[in-house]
């Protein structure tokens, strides 16, 4: 690979040909020499990069020029650059001690050579005059080095531009001796070039008209736009993955084209940039656009001519708006297209092109609808362009073979996703806050844990600041800014753009949401907040267990502040969106785990007080848990405390045994499987949590008690305190799934039940080894003779972890007998339940029992998982 200096000095010529000395590329288009090789003040002059056969025009800028007798500084401006072509970095010569080797590249005439290396050390500094210059010690540096780039090859930056060569003095002395301008001494003449603190990578951030100068690589697919809007197109839809940079590419690439007059008389076309949120005729009206009146806009703007309105993350109007506004949006924005003076841009993530098709027909079905689609793979040099040209622009470079390593670790079956940006920008904004001598370093790489891991070890990072109480807060903050997709349509989870209001009632969400916001991970804008980016929602492992584990609950209350918002819009008058019965107490439960609004929590209430008019007869019932939600609004949201009590102990009292996920063995292949065992195959289980024991009647009874659950559906044994540490038995689906929802849980599936009970090596009981089961195993039926057909039969459940030989090696209890346990896995219309129970015989723990009706019975109880 050549040396950084070679791609990054110039050979500067005579008008005849000649060559005249060296200049060095100091930014994207500006080259640096000395006013005594180029000897003019004005003008323009020739100059080569290496390797390249074409002379490129260079104009001299006379503002940065300084003469020989006073500087002897020139800076020149290319014409144009060569791709691929990176600035050498700067750095302060002051930090180059005495001694530090250096290295030069210049063009001395020798020859045909194209340009000579020379090394030699930095000995200190000297004036001269009023000047000052660093001392050289070389004899392999020649006259025509002069402008050449002095590199400090301790630091890897220049340091400076050779300035004079002398080989000897008069007197025989000064053997080998050059002298070289200081890099600061050039950015005082051209303060441009001084290395910059501003960030030429912007993290999670969507580049903007603002930053367009950092916007590289993506020239090949603005040009493309550019294009189709030159062919007469007025409704531009930019499809794309999500983090495939569509916002990027429309807001620093193509509108700014357009602001320039890439396309004839583009300069006077107003541009109108808006996002759709929950109501997008409110965010076109804040852009300054009156909704949706194009020619009031113009009439009120003079000198323009027609209007560019770019409508950016159009999927928002499928995940947050009401159906009822996003019909009538759609439906008048179609009708302003039949106005020749709008042109109307959309970005949208790819997977809500069907959302797109069946919920905005009027504009999906436009004649002026022209799709295009952002490539889904990036080339080799795109992502060159994309991670060096940003540093030359602020003067600052990449060490050589990083930009290969990046993309090599980015590289997945032989090519580069566009949808993996977020992460490449990110990690290159890490490794410009480490920077070393303003240069992005293998060592800084290997530090952030390179391109895959330096996005989940920042927002980890930014999360174990906070202290556990905080930690909390931060869970139920960042949660309520994700918008729950529905996989049924394959409609993913995303952002969730929220009022700064709602959230931050206390000191405590106030202080976790600054946290969070400074950390970058949450960004607050005016009045909204949101996640920076939804990379975060893919990549970091804690927010997406989070996610996962609470997705029922985290479900209800999204749909808890959809309904509220509803009721709140209705005047507070239509009754017919309020709560009643169980799903009122399950939403109530949900307070002990979240953190309501002020609105949330008067829709709550208002549910409460309408509940309490129709069921006056259920009175003590209605009470207790009003008493209940008083003492949540007097208390405050989440710490309404005898309740909070109950629960928490409860959680104590359920202890949980971690599995870690991969691929395990389902079901069997013996030849002897019954009909009720599924057929071997292998599973991916991602890693989660299970309760060691039955749920018991004891646990279950606080939960009926805070009126959360309602009682089993038979209290024979419910009812006796003798029963108290056996499992809860005569209980639904939907009462399991309540009573794991209070505990901030959820019921297991068939799979994660399995893993629990064989392990990923798929052993043929819960416990270690092959040993068929025993009495001590398990509550059971269990043949003890076959010769004399002697059987073991249970008469009823027994208290849960009674069996201690029946224990998996993570600690969990009774996963065979005692009583058959709900798993959320659906079979056609029924539900599968595993494990068997004190009636049952048990060939195999593959075995399942399918409840067709979802109904108890005597040997049906649960565990939760999470």
């Amino acid at each position: 690979m050549p040396h950084p200096l070679e791609s990054g000095t110039v050979r500067c010529f005579h008008s005849d040909g000649a060559t005249k000395g060296t200049g060095f590329l100091v930014s994207d288009r500006l080259v640096v020499t000395c006013a005594h090789v180029i000897q003019t003040s004005d003008g323009t002059v020739q100059v080569q990069f290496v390797g390249q056969d074409k002379m490129i025009s260079a104009r001299v800028l006379p503002e940065y020029y300084r003469d020989p007798d006073h500087g002897d500084i020139a800076f020149l401006l290319l014409e144009s650059t060569p791709e691929n072509i990176i600035p050498l970095p700067l750095g302060d010569s002051r930090h180059s001690l005495s001694g530090s080797p250096f290295r030069a590249f210049g063009y001395p005439v020798i020859g045909n050579i194209m340009g000579i290396h020379a090394r030699g050390e930095i000995l200190g500094k000297v004036a001269e005059n009023d000047q000052v210059l660093l001392q050289l010690r070389s004899s392999e540096l020649n006259l025509g080095h002069s402008g050449a780039p002095v590199w400090d090859e301790k630091r890897n930056v220049v340091v400076g531009m050779v300035v004079s060569v002398f080989k000897t003095d008069a007197s025989g002395k000064l053997r080998d001796t050059a002298f070289a301008i200081p890099s600061e001494s050039l950015w005082q003449v051209c303060p441009e070039i001084q290395p910059s603190e501003i960030s030429p990578y912007l993290g999670l951030n969507a580049f903007s008209e603002e930053t367009a100068q950092f916007f590289f690589g993506r020239d090949t697919l603005v040009e493309k736009l550019i294009n189709v809007l030159r062919g007469g197109c007025r409704f531009l839809a930019v499809f794309g993955p999500s983090g495939c940079g569509k916002s990027s590419v429309v807001r620093a690439g193509l509108l700014p084209a357009l602001e320039k007059g890439q396309l004839p008389e583009s300069q006077k076309w107003a541009q109108v940039k808006m996002r759709p949120a929950d109501d997008p005729f409110m965010q076109m009206k804040n852009a300054g656009l009156n909704p949706i009146d194009v020619k009031e806009y113009l009439k009120s703007h003079p000198g323009m001519e027609r209007m560019v309105l770019f409508i950016d993350q159009f999927e928002e109007l499928f995940t947050l708006c009401p159906d009822d506004i996003r019909e009538r949006f759609t439906r008048e924005l179609a009708l302003a297209l039949e106005d020749p003076k709008l042109i109307l841009i959309l970005s949208m993530r790819d997977d809500f092109y069907s959302a797109f098709h069946s919920a905005a027909s009027p504009l999906a079905e436009s004649k002026f609808l022209r799709v295009e689609n952002v490539p889904g793979v990036l080339t080799q040099d795109e992502l060159m362009a994309m991670i060096e040209r940003p540093a030359g622009v602020v003067g600052a470079a990449v060490e050589p073979g990083l930009g290969e390593l990046i993309i090599k670790d980015l590289t997945h079956d032989g090519s580069v996703r566009s949808s993996s940006l977020p992460l490449l920008e990110f990690a290159l904004t890490q490794l410009w806050i480490k920077r070393r001598e303003g240069r992005l370093t293998h060592d800084a790489y290997r530090e952030i844990g390179g391109v895959t891991g330096s996005l989940a070890r920042w927002a980890n990072d930014a999360y174990s600041e906070l202290s556990e109480t905080h930690r909390r807060v931060a869970e139920d903050l960042l949660t309520s800014l994700v918008h729950l997709g529905d996989e049924s349509q394959g409609l993913p989870d995303t952002r969730r753009r929220r009022q700064i209001a709602e959230l931050s009632a206390s000191e405590s969400q106030q202080h976790v949401m600054k946290h969070l916001a400074d950390r970058r991970l949450i960004v607050a804008d005016g009045n909204t907040v949101e996640l920076i980016h939804d990379a975060l929602l893919s990549e970091w492992d804690e927010l997406k267990r989070w996610i996962r584990d609470n997705r029922h609950n985290l479900r209800l209350r999204e749909k808890l502040a959809d309904l509220s918002s509803q009721w709140e819009a209705s005047g507070r008058k239509d009754v017919s969106l309020l709560y009643k019965g169980w799903r009122l107490r399950e939403v109530v439960a949900l307070s002990g785990k979240f953190t309501f609004t002020v609105l949330e929590q008067d829709f709550i209430a208002a549910s409460i007080r309408a509940e309490r008019r129709q069921r006056l007869h259920q009175i003590g019932t209605v009470l207790a848990y009003t008493a209940l939600f008083i003492v949540i609004i007097v208390l405050g949201p989440g710490r309404w405390a005898y309740y909070e009590y109950l629960r928490q102990k409860v959680i104590r009292e359920s202890p949980l045994a971690h599995l870690e996920g991969g691929e395990i063995i389902f079901g069997t292949d013996s030849s002897t499987r019954f009909e009720d065992e599924p057929a071997l195959e292998k599973r991916k289980v991602d890693s989660f949590s299970i309760e060691t024991m039955e749920v018991t009647n004891v646990h279950y009874r606080v939960c009926v008690e805070v009126d959360v659950c309602d009682e089993p559906k038979d209290t024979e044994f419910y009812d006796q305190r003798r029963f108290d540490l056996h499992p809860v038995v005569h209980v639904t689906l939907e009462q399991a799934e309540t009573y794991c929802a209070w505990l901030g849980r959820r019921l297991p599936d068939t799979y994660e039940w399995e893993l629990a009970a064989r392990g990923r090596d798929g052993r043929p009981w819960p416990w270690d080894g092959d040993e068929f089961p025993t009495v001590n195993h398990a509550n059971v039926i269990l043949l003890l003779d076959s010769a004399s057909n002697e059987w073991y039969a249970p008469t009823g459940t027994e208290q849960v972890g009674s069996y201690p030989l029946g224990r998996t090696p993570e600690g969990v209890y009774d996963l065979l007998g005692n009583v058959w346990e709900w798993t959320t896995t659906p079979m056609e219309t029924a539900y599968i339940q595993r494990g068997g129970a004190w009636d049952s015989v048990m060939y195999r723990i593959t075995n399942i029992r399918v409840s067709v009706d979802k109904q108890p019975d005597s040997a049906v109880g649960f565990r939760c998982a999470r």
